[in-house]
């Protein structure tokens, strides 16, 4: 079996981004082999078959994106990150995104290494159409480039984010790994925005990754598009 953890090749990334997320910042992927793989920020894969596995891998990446910012790599044997492959060898299809609301991605990343759970979770439950008031959205994210915001400032398809009023509970990167259940606690510290009027779910990030949850989660089913001429307007009081 191939490495559990690596960095994607760089053109699966493009691949990548155009499919929808599974929460902010990451995706949970079925493989052949009853593996599944989950990718955060489109570039860092842990491949598993198990909770527990997850979770190893989750903090062996952790310790790699530490080490990577340390002057002597060669302090930590073995947790230099390679490129790699989603599989031993790449099939013909390209693996799915496990829908959140599927019992298999609740199981997996619900909580920490040890529970489980056979509930459904209450997912993005509001429907909220496309109209002609502008509102600000946000993302987080732990490195200075984000895959799923393109050069013009519009989001992808299937991109999670937050709302303007959820913004000001969160005065911190390392407060939105706990709100938004981020997969790793590497502090998510760069902030992206968006003013658009496009159509959304809306809903409450759950528990995940051991993290409480807790904040306003929206994801863009399809892509948002800026509106650059028009600004967010806050309420009055």
């Amino acid at each position: 079996m191939a490495e559990s953890i690596f960095r994607v090749r760089p053109e699966h990334q493009g691949l990548l981004v155009h499919r929808p997320e599974t929460g902010m910042g990451y995706q949970l992927l079925s493989l052949p082999s009853s593996q599944f793989a989950l990718v955060i920020a489109t570039v860092y894969a842990v491949r598993f078959r198990t909770r527990s596995e997850l979770f190893q891998g989750l903090q062996r990446l952790q310790r790699s994106l530490d080490q990577a910012g340390r002057e002597r790599p060669s302090d930590v044997a073995g947790e230099v990150l390679q490129d790699g492959d989603l599989f031993d060898e790449l099939p013909v299809v390209w693996p799915e995104v496990v829908n959140r609301e599927d019992a298999t991605a609740t199981n997996y990343l619900q909580s920490g290494p040890q529970r489980r759970t056979t509930s459904k979770s209450v997912e993005l439950v509001h429907d909220i159409a496309s109209n002609g008031r502008p509102k600000m959205f946000f993302r987080f994210c732990a490195t200075e480039v984000d895959p799923r915001v393109d050069r013009n400032g519009a989001f992808v398809a299937g991109t999670y984010a937050t709302t303007f009023n959820d913004l000001r509970m969160v005065p911190s990167g390392l407060a939105a790994v706990g709100r938004y259940a981020l997969p790793i606690p590497e502090s998510a510290r760069y902030v992206r925005s968006i003013v658009t009027n496009a159509g959304h779910k809306m809903g409450t990030a759950l528990p995940r990754f051991s993290q409480s949850g807790g904040g306003v989660e929206v994801r863009f089913e399809n892509s948002a598009k800026p509106m650059p001429d028009l600004a967010h307007r806050i309420d009055v009081g």
